[in-house]
């Protein structure tokens, strides 16, 4: 599976924008702000972070409205708001194409799309917002990795897991680090214990930061992921 592509600034009628695609995932985001936010949408010391999720299909939905909340409690963890009181910043992703699962024996369910889809949003919100310039305490890299179990019971942790993979995987969890390699975010779903969900997070961690993984079951890396995202952001925002 080839690795993440992402560009800075390929929109040019709004403040910063990003496409980024991964897996099967294309996402293309855009940044406007801050601006002046409406009466009733002020916040008196700092900005409000308004996120837009559109799908590839159809109109938004509960599901939308989910990833929604989720990327945009991340966001404020590192967009410095105070600095910009009775402001709005806006963020639009538009989901340009997912991975076919049409032709999967057992399709994926609604949970492990949503959770699949989660590190392409925050991985374009991310660009986009380095594109637009807007002052930040820190970046941040997502990604998702899964537990699969053999038959003797031990767990194995897959990175960027294809469907098939998903489909067929224990449990799944999608993680956001900062670039200190703090845990800004973490959704799992299925069936794990404790170590398992240490080893998951320590394998997520050393593909955003390049940090050794953390305690128990066995890593499958890729090669494209030897390279940490963090370190991949660094340099194409180094390029620009």
């Amino acid at each position: 599976m080839p690795g993440p592509v992402a560009e800075l600034g390929p929109l040019h009628r709004v403040d910063g924008s990003a496409a980024y695609s991964h897996a099967g995932y294309n996402v293309l985001g855009a940044v406007t702000g801050p601006v002046e936010a409406q009466r009733r949408d002020e916040i008196p010391d700092e900005a409000a972070v308004d996120v837009h999720v559109r799908p590839a299909t159809g109109v938004g939905s509960i599901k939308e409205r989910h990833l929604e909340a989720i990327v945009q409690s991340t966001l404020r963890h590192v967009i410095l708001v105070h600095q910009f009181p009775r402001s709005l910043v806006q963020v639009s992703l538009q989901v340009l194409s997912v991975p076919d699962t049409s032709l999967m024996a057992v399709p994926l369910s609604s949970r492990l799309t949503t959770l699949a889809l989660l590190p392409a949003l925050l991985q374009t919100a991310m660009h986009a917002l380095l594109s637009a310039a807007l002052p930040l305490s820190t970046t941040f890299t997502s990604t998702l990795v899964c537990v699969t179990r053999g038959a003797d019971g031990g767990g194995a942790i897959r990175a960027s897991p294809d469907p098939e993979c998903l489909a067929d995987a224990a449990s799944a969890h999608a993680v956001c680090y900062s670039a200190g390699g703090e845990l800004l975010m973490d959704m799992s779903e299925g069936d794990f214990d404790v170590d398992e969900w240490d080893a998951a997070m320590g394998v997520g961690r050393r593909i955003c930061c390049g940090e050794k993984g953390g305690r128990g079951g066995d890593a499958v890396m890729r090669d494209e992921e030897s390279e940490s995202l963090q370190d991949k952001l660094r340099k194409l925002v180094a390029e620009r």
